[in-house]
């Protein structure tokens, strides 16, 4: 499960253009439609979002 720090976040919108599954919208993931490919973690440019088993 990923989740999206708001205290890192900066709102860019990134995360949400690049996820492939469209999973990403108002940087909020919604989980269940999420493939965990981990774009929106690597390409974060403040390393807002993190991975939780």
């Amino acid at each position: 499960m990923l989740s999206i720090d708001t205290e890192k976040c900066i709102q860019c919108g990134l995360c949400g253009l690049i996820c492939p599954a469209g999973a990403i919208e108002n940087n909020t993931i919604n989980n269940e439609g999420c493939i965990t490919c981990g774009e929106c973690q690597r390409n974060c440019p403040e390393s807002a979002i993190q991975a939780s088993l």
